[in-house]
């Protein structure tokens, strides 16, 4: 048996933290990519913003710092995903 709810509150502030950095990473894009969707920025735009959002935690009580890494896609191609057809 284990209690869930004190597993769940001491997992509570990471949560927080990390949905912070997820929220305010998006908010940084001037577009829209996967379910982060920017009505004034409908398009994805690849040409600046595909990278990987890193962020850094300098301490609690501040912001976190974000910095980006290019993304490999020598391998793979992206493409656009078009989720207008009907199968």
């Amino acid at each position: 048996w284990s209690n869930q709810g004190a597993a769940f509150t001491r997992q509570l502030k990471n949560m927080m933290q990390l949905a912070r950095v997820i929220t305010i990473g998006a908010l940084n894009r001037d577009e829209s990519r996967g379910a982060h969707y920017k009505p004034d920025f409908p398009e994805r735009n690849d040409e600046e913003f595909m990278k990987t959002t890193m962020a850094t935690f300098k301490g609690l009580d501040q912001a976190p710092e974000f910095h980006y890494e290019d993304i490999d896609v020598s391998l793979i191609a992206p493409r656009k995903r078009d989720y207008t057809t009907k199968h």
